[in-house]
């Protein structure tokens, strides 16, 4: 499967490393233009990389766009962690629903799902 250039992965320095059908995983430094004023990884910067995993991810079988993410903030990275981010689907066609989850040294940092919308 050829992967579209995506300018916004590029500006967060994502690095596609896996993709199969219905499945994706990136990966991704922290730097310090992505930490918050607590100075950790701004939720914003983690949603970003998850959101980039779900895009690739939905769009393996079926041109699809989407519809809902939900994620939840387990645990905090820091300026020079290393990312990965992936995204799996668990059901479905036309309407089709997904994990996602951020690890950080093997742990999950942030999961959560996601649903996407095949195209006509």
């Amino acid at each position: 499967m050829e992967i579209q250039v995506d300018p916004f992965r590029t500006l967060l320095g994502a690095e596609v490393v896996e993709v199969r059908e219905g499945y994706a995983k990136l990966k991704a430094m922290v730097k310090e233009e992505f930490l918050n004023f607590y100075r950790i990884a701004h939720g914003g910067f983690l949603l970003a990389l998850l959101d980039c995993a779900f895009a690739i991810s939905a769009n393996t079988d079926a041109k699809r766009f989407a519809i809902n993410m939900n994620v939840n903030f387990i645990s905090p990275a820091n300026s020079g962690d290393t990312i990965y981010a992936e995204c799996e689907k668990i059901k479905g066609r036309r309407t089709a629903f997904y994990r996602v989850r951020a690890f950080k040294n093997g742990e999950v940092i942030a999961e959560g799902t996601a649903i996407a919308q095949a195209s006509k």
